[in-house]
Parts: C-alpha cells; sequence; structure tokens
C-alpha cells in the first residue's frame, strides 16, 4: 500500500466531494503549487477551490487554487502572522487561522466583513492545531497532544478537556462529538462533559474521524472505515490507493 503523508488529504476529498462509502470510484493526481517538497499540514477543498498549507524551513506557506489545481497563488493575508493552522467556514472560505503574532497565540475568524478578529489564546496552553472550528465551539490540539483546548464563546474563555487523553482529530456529527486518540475513539453530545468511549472493534491509535452531512469516517494505521451514529460498529471499504 502506498504510504500516504497526511491521512487529511483522504478525508477531505472524500467530505468536499461528498462521496458515500460506496461511491469512491476513480481518483485523480493534482499538481500542486510550483516547488513544493515540504510535508502537507493541511489541504481543505470546496467545489469551487483548493487551500494548501505546507511546512516550509522558516515559516509555513498557504496556497489556494481556484481551477482544481492547475494554476497556485500564495495567500498573503495577515502577513504579519505565523500560521500554524487554518480552516474553512460553511462558506467555504478562510474562517480560522492559528498563528503567532507578536510573539503571541493567536487565534484569527473571520468576520462577515471580511475582517479578522483577533484573539489572545493563553500562555498556558500550547497549542499547535485547530482540531475544529465554528462560532459555538473551538477545539484545539496542544504540542504535547495531551487533551484539548476548548472554548464555546468565540475565544473569550478557554478551559482543557479530556486532558488524560492524546487527541489527534474531532468531528461533529448528528448533534454529537467525536474525538479520535491514541487510546481509541471518543464521543459527547456536551464537550464540556460526560465523554465515553466507542464499542468498536478498532483498537487503539485512531488517528483521524472526520464528518459530512450524511457519514461518519474513522482511519487508523490499516484501513479506512465508515462508523455508524451509535459508535459501536466499524465497516471497512478500503483505502482507494494501491
Amino acid at each position: 500500500m502506498k504510504y500516504i503523508r497526511s491521512v487529511f488529504t483522504l478525508l477531505f476529498l472524500l467530505l468536499s466531494c461528498n462521496l458515500s462509502a460506496n461511491a469512491i470510484g476513480t481518483w485523480f493526481q493534482l499538481p500542486g503549487p510550483l516547488g513544493l517538497a515540504a510535508p502537507v499540514v493541511r489541504l481543505q477543498t470546496t467545489a469551487t477551490s483548493l487551500y494548501l498549507l505546507s511546512a516550509n524551513l522558516t515559516v509555513n506557506k498557504l496556497d489556494y487554487s481556484l481551477d482544481e489545481g492547475k494554476t497556485w497563488h500564495i495567500w498573503h493575508g495577515l502577513s504579519s502572522v505565523a500560521i500554524k493552522d487554518f480552516v474553512l467556514n460553511s462558506q467555504g472560505a478562510l474562517g480560522y487561522i492559528l498563528g503567532t503574532n507578536n510573539q503571541q497565540q493567536t487565534i484569527f475568524s473571520q468576520l462577515d466583513n471580511g475582517q479578522w478578529k483577533q484573539t489572545i489564546i493563553p500562555a498556558e496552553f500550547n497549542v499547535t492545531k485547530i482540531l475544529m472550528a465554528s462560532a459555538h465551539a473551538i477545539f484545539l490540539q496542544t504540542d504535547n497532544s495531551q487533551g484539548i483546548v476548548f472554548s464555546n464563546d468565540d475565544g473569550q474563555h478557554w478551559e482543557m478537556i479530556l486532558p488524560q487523553q492524546s487527541i489527534n482529530s474531532v468531528a461533529q456529527f448528528q448533534g454529537r462529538y467525536y474525538a479520535a486518540s491514541n487510546s481509541g475513539i471518543w464521543f459527547s453530545i456536551a464537550p464540556q462533559t460526560n465523554w465515553q468511549t466507542c464499542s468498536t472493534n478498532l483498537g487503539s491509535s485512531v488517528p483521524i474521524v472526520v464528518a459530512n452531512t450524511t457519514q461518519l469516517f474513522v482511519v487508523n494505521q490499516q484501513d479506512a472505515y465508515t462508523l455508524n451514529f451509535d459508535c459501536n460498529q466499524a465497516t471497512s471499504f478500503g483505502m482507494p490507493f494501491s
């Protein structure tokens, strides 16, 4: 099986195309930005655009394409910010950017008028990645991957949840939150309380859990699966690479 540097690539392509597990057919290799040789930090797609953050030697670089990867452009917004991560909003535009600004950990959220709102993250939390972000909940990964830094009031207050778990990804599906960790999958209807473990046969070390409007997907080191709502049955549909 071909080694995939970032399983985010696989899952975001699945979700952006709104595929079901039974509809995986032909896959196409798209050209990346000119000179791309660095690891991909994040790839997100919409029906009309691609956004790709790559880890360069001195600073991460955010590129975007509006023609299915035929041509790429460097994003020059927030030029004073060293970007660590980003996510798109529900309209397919840049919604949240995590970075360092004036030596402070900062998350930027784009307002309806196109301006960016800046929120300082407390120094006690050393965060590295956006696990999930929306107007109602922001989940950030810490540098030692121990727990989640969480806010449900657009960054006014922050707290640590699942503090003893190494969390890799978070998804929301039909009113529940799901978290993939090195000890398996967790789920809860309220992020601050009552997290339970899923009783699947996937075992430990689940790098990715992500959802579209109709299905919940998980990926571990061996395969890709769909996961049912009750979080007790995982069905393999196979990696589409060989």
